[in-house]
């Protein structure tokens, strides 16, 4: 047994549909979070292609991350991110080619935030403003950068992160899946301890919540943390959809 999870998704209190979809498979130790973007044009669609796309590679994933795990090498592990990127290639290809073949689709997309848990590590597959976070020893740490405009500015030092909040287009995305017909995924390695925790989230949860809070919910609700952060979500306005993928590394991934 690689980890255990807990996965919610909903709706929250504004939005009349929910365009997120998640995944979470503790026997592949495969988790994903997807959140649709175009709304009127199929974004929960496009979530969910790309969700599908990940899910037909999860045995294969989940073979090579073991491989790496025995071996140890450097080919290895360059195995199991060039059959990351291939996943969310297709995904890709998938999402942009339905949305040409359909004029009512055209503009739907998805981020796209994964990870394939092995015994002592996490490879990370990311697009979007979805959100890795690593939670160690009560500390919580952002995995992933977000593509988005505001952060593409902040990087660039045109702008202060603590304009953010009331920057007015701090939501554009930067990178999407399916926006067009290639895409570039950051794919990262994370190096993990028994106890660990990994939080793959939507923006309908870290827009709303503040990361101390967060922290301060996964502390207080272990057995149902990722209901807990979705409830608290919605305590603070559910002004979007919300989804969340705890992940608990088990003890004896030594």
């Amino acid at each position: 047994m690689r980890g255990e999870s807990w996965a919610q998704t909903d709706v929250g209190l504004i939005r009349a549909n929910n365009e997120d979809t998640i995944w979470a498979d503790d026997a592949t130790g495969v988790y994903v979070v997807a959140d649709g973007l175009g709304g009127h044009a199929a974004g929960d669609l496009a979530s969910r292609i790309t969700v599908d796309a990940i899910k037909a590679c999860a045995e294969e994933l989940r073979d090579l991350a073991d491989a790496a795990d025995v071996s140890g090498d450097e080919s290895s592990r360059r195995a199991v991110f060039d059959r990351l990127q291939a996943a969310v290639e297709q995904a890709n290809r998938d999402v942009f080619g339905q949305a040409r073949e359909d004029e009512d689709l055209r503009g739907m997309m998805s981020t796209l935030s994964m990870a394939v848990l092995a015994r002592t590590a996490a490879y990370v597959a990311h697009v979007g403003d979805s959100r890795v976070y690593l939670v160690r020893d009560n500390v919580m740490d952002l995995v992933t950068v977000d593509h988005t405009l505001a952060e593409e500015l902040i990087r660039a030092g045109r702008m202060t992160r603590e304009e953010l909040p009331t920057f007015r287009y701090k939501n554009v995305i930067a990178r999407a899946i399916g926006e067009k017909a290639t895409v570039q995924s950051d794919l990262l390695y994370v190096d993990l301890r028994p106890k660990d925790r990994l939080l793959l989230c939507s923006d309908g949860l870290t827009d709303f919540v503040v990361e101390p809070e967060i922290l301060r919910t996964l502390r207080r609700y272990p057995q149902q943390p990722a209901t807990a952060l979705v409830q608290t979500a919605n305590d603070h306005g559910g002004g979007d959809n919300i989804s969340a993928v705890v992940v608990l590394v088990d003890e004896t991934n030594e």
